[in-house]
């Protein structure tokens, strides 16, 4: 029922981690996602090795899957691709790595690239970060304008866990929408619930806030904030309804009907117009990754049917 309302998707990396060890481990991951019957879209990043991108995209194709680009984690910490660096040459080289990443999505015929912001690894200099930051995202949007490709900003936790620049919904809704204002019209918000607990936010807060910049994709998920014993505590991604987690169907629902009210969601929407819409979720403990991704479907289903009354 939900293929009426959404491109339904899954992250291949969350689903499968081990993908991440090398080429081939992608490539037999992304095989066996791309062969979900329930998900639409494929949310990952792309390998180097240009065989097996190739061959990957061709399974895609096969498969009648669409690839939501989603940058790697290299982004995302200290080192030297971090784009809110204070040293130049830093920036430069996460400048260069994302123009080719663009590029694999480009490939793919991705008609979104998901990043995120990098670390808020000097807090002190947190005027700085946003320059290097500014400056690295000009330069995406521009590689990006190239093929037409629209910018879905993830934002995440600052105080614990990743902590990344961006950060606080309302900052980060704030600081996106002057971009815009200047130019950078292919570049958004993305809101992802799981994220939400991780960042001390409540999810409709989020989404209210995010709205000030626009938004143009969404995660669904799922975290364990509060039972520092569980193997899911921190950012994991674990799936719906996993014990100690924050969302489950009800929770779900209600963020699935606020996304109908705010107009990202519509009733009448055509087949071809229909917004994007991904879980990012690792398996349930102790079950297969197809069997986790066939439950968690229902799961969303049901949902989707609730927020519809």
């Amino acid at each position: 029922m939900l293929e009426r309302f959404i491109k339904f998707g899954i992250s291949v990396p969350v689903l499968y981690p081990e993908c991440t060890s090398s080429p081939l481990s992608h490539l037999a991951a992304f095989a066996k996602t791309a062969m979900l019957p329930d998900y639409e879209m494929l949310e990952t990043f792309l390998p180097d090795d240009e065989n097996v991108r190739k061959e990957e995209i061709k399974i895609a194709r096969e498969e009648g899957k669409g690839i939501n680009y989603n940058f790697t984690i290299d982004f995302q910490v200290p080192g030297k691709f971090n784009p809110c660096s204070l040293d130049k040459s830093e920036v430069d080289n996460a400048i260069g790595y994302a123009e080719r990443q663009i590029e694999y999505a480009a490939e793919a015929e991705s008609r979104i690239v998901a990043i995120t912001s990098g670390p808020d690894y000097m807090p002190s200099e947190r005027e700085k970060e946003y320059e290097s930051f500014s400056r690295y995202l000009r330069a995406v949007s521009e590689k990006c304008r190239e093929f037409g490709i629209e910018i879905a900003l993830e934002t995440a936790e600052r105080n614990r866990f990743k902590k990344l620049l961006l950060g606080p919904s309302l900052e980060a809704a704030n600081y996106i929408k002057k971009l815009r204002d200047e130019g950078l019209d292919n570049l958004y918000l993305m809101v992802d619930t799981a994220h939400c607990p991780l960042m001390e936010e409540e999810p409709l807060d989020v989404l209210r806030n995010s709205l000030i910049a626009g938004i143009n994709h969404i995660h669904m998920g799922n975290a364990v904030v509060r039972d520092e014993k569980s193997i899911f505590y921190g950012h994991t991604h674990p799936a719906l309804g996993v014990s100690g987690g924050e969302y489950d169907v009800d929770e779900a629902s209600e963020f699935l009907k606020a996304l109908f009210d705010c107009g990202y969601l519509k009733k009448d929407v055509s087949y071809d117009k229909r917004p994007g819409l991904s879980y990012e979720m690792r398996p349930y403990p102790g079950v297969s990754p197809l069997i986790s991704a066939k439950a968690a479907y229902q799961k969303m289903d049901t949902a989707f049917k609730k927020a519809l009354g």
